[in-house]
């Protein structure tokens, strides 16, 4: 067994040692990335600060890769390393600010594309032979780096275990698991990909079972599912769904998918399906960017809406190019893809283009209801009792407005700017102030934690049960808010609303009219102490919502102590 083992790892070092020669500079960042760990503990080193400088450790591994056949451009490149960690020794940035960056970001997806279509070869069998090969590769070197960590971890537990030592796991750890990454990772990557070419690339048999019989037959059924669904829409006269996004963007990126890896069978099954899926795709498309349109106008752009509309925009695009054959579609799709990076990460900025469309939506509805002054400054808003008098319709649009003014201030970076520009009234809009607890509360929570609480009791109990339990709002709504228990010898029966509605009564309020947090605060103990006629109910936790029809009904609460 030891000779066989030796016998492995003499294979493994003669594979190993021709990619000194072939990829000097990839081995050179590996080790020069990877050994630093097993001397120093980096991670914990000023706070982490100095794993700055290995975060474009990737970056400089795939462009070396990628120049590889480009000897000047490849040896050029090794000065490239240097310059970027002097430009990293003199900017100030930390790691977290390298990570909050979308052009970060945007750099390792452009890398990893170029990665994946290393070589663009212009005939679509041979592109995809590559992309799914190179892919394959990476997975295979993930799931040894991992294996490797593992069998670190295993080994660390047996000599722990055999030998009544108690190691220091999370600092071995925070070296082992970095070094395995920056090494065992892309070295057998390199292993694979120098391979690559050995045999050519092949689903497989398990490959083809799943793609003939399992995910094809799946699509199609799909499709016959969509075109139900619009028969159905257009026979009812219906709107399409908004949530119908969730389904035909994820249908049509398979169906894209699958239609590629069908160039890698010599007779593959299905072939008419696919030949006419651009066709076929056209509907669930129309459905996709009504469902876009929906969404848009209804709650305007974010930054990840943004990214999901590119990416929208990208598939529609190219379904359209692929209703005729052209030469290297799937190369030139790549290409769009790449060019969508680099404009979404750099000529771009996804997050201010958003800022400013929710901006002037916010600007719109503030005119709509005339709540903007001859500045443009908020006027003071409606206190409560004017809101009483607003109509089901006003309610919902100023419930709107102040959850828009909650999102922007949301934008730290630009919380300034907008306080500034709307003036004090904002901050009360958004419920960062302390005038948001003198307007009419949507939602209202008390809660009293305390172990120890003195409460005068009416009358004698016999039993006090005490514990924890969660009474869920909609199955007392299901119950039409009235709630039975019967544990341990206690029962008793409680309608929620009516108790909630003598609470309000009781004290003077109007019920079905909404009243500021400040009011509803007084009442806390009232709600967190209900009485019944022969049982006590002491919460921890009581919430109210403000039904439109109803007033304020049942949220749910979270009872801690019984007496009956």
């Amino acid at each position: 067994m030891i000779l066989q083992f030796k016998t492995r790892l003499t294979d493994l070092l003669v594979q190993i040692r021709p990619l000194a020669k072939q990829y000097p500079l990839e081995m050179l960042w590996i080790m020069l990335f990877s050994l630093p760990f097993l001397f120093f503990d980096l991670v914990d080193f000023k706070g982490g600060d100095l794993l700055r400088y290995w975060l474009f450790a990737p970056a400089f591994f795939v462009l070396s890769y990628l120049l590889n056949r480009y000897k000047p451009a490849y040896w050029f490149s090794a000065l490239l390393v240097p310059l970027v960690l002097f430009w990293q020794l003199n900017n100030g940035l930390m790691p977290e600010d390298y990570l909050q960056d979308r052009r970060f970001w945007a750099l390792q997806l452009l890398l990893l594309l170029c990665l994946l279509a290393r070589g663009w070869a212009q005939e679509n069998r041979t592109f995809i032979t590559h992309f799914l090969q190179t892919t394959w590769n990476i997975a295979k070197a993930l799931l040894i780096k991992a294996i490797v960590w593992l069998l670190f971890l295993a080994l660390l537990g047996s000599i722990e275990l055999l030998f009544n030592l108690e190691l220091p796991f999370g600092r071995i750890m925070q070296r082992i698991l970095p070094f395995t990454y920056f090494s065992v990772f892309p070295l057998f990557f390199l292993l694979f990909e120098q391979n690559k070419g050995a045999k050519p690339f092949d689903l497989g048999h398990f490959g083809r079972l799943l793609l003939d019989f399992v995910l094809s037959p799946a699509l199609i059924i799909y499709s016959l599912l969509l075109y139900c669904y619009s028969a159905r829409i257009i026979l009812l006269g219906e709107m399409p769904q908004g949530q119908i996004s969730y389904i035909v963007l994820p249908y049509l990126l398979c169906g894209l998918a699958l239609k590629s890896v069908q160039l890698l069978q010599i007779s593959p099954k299905w072939q008419g399906f696919y030949r006419i899926f651009a066709l076929i795709a056209l509907l669930p498309l129309a459905l996709l960017w009504f469902a876009v349109y929906q969404r848009l106008s209804a709650y305007g752009l974010t930054e990840v809406r943004i990214y999901l509309l590119a990416l929208v925009a990208l598939t529609t695009l190219f379904i359209v190019l692929s209703l005729r054959t052209f030469n290297g579609q799937y190369r030139t799709f790549a290409g769009l893809i790449a060019l969508t990076v680099i404009l979404l990460g750099w000529v771009l900025n996804p997050a201010q283009i958003a800022f400013d469309n929710q901006l002037a939506r916010f600007d719109r509805q503030l005119q709509q209801l005339d709540l903007l002054d001859e500045q443009g400054k908020i006027k003071a808003l409606p206190d409560s009792v004017a809101q009483a008098g607003f109509s089901k319709q006003q309610r919902q649009d100023y419930h709107h407005l102040s959850a828009q003014a909650r999102n922007l201030n949301w934008n730290y970076a630009q919380r300034g700017q907008i306080n500034a520009r709307y003036g004090q009234h904002f901050a009360e809009l958004a419920g960062t102030s302390e005038g948001i607890k003198s307007q009419p509360a949507q939602q209202m929570h008390y809660s009293d934690y305390a172990d120890v609480r003195a409460i005068a009791l009416k009358q004698p109990y016999q039993t006090m049960l005490r514990g924890s339990y969660y009474l869920n709002a909609r199955t007392v709504e299901e119950m039409q808010y009235r709630y039975r228990f019967a544990e341990h010898g206690v029962n008793f029966e409680l309608d929620f609303n009516q108790a909630i509605n003598q609470i309000l009564l009781k004290n003077g309020f109007v019920l079905k009219t909404r009243y500021s947090e400040q009011e509803l605060q007084a009442l806390s103990d009232q709600f967190l102490v209900l009485q019944g006629e022969n049982f006590l109910l002491l919460f921890s936790h009581f919430s109210l919502r403000y039904d439109e029809e109803l007033g304020y009904v049942f949220a749910g609460a979270r009872l801690k102590t019984v007496l009956q």
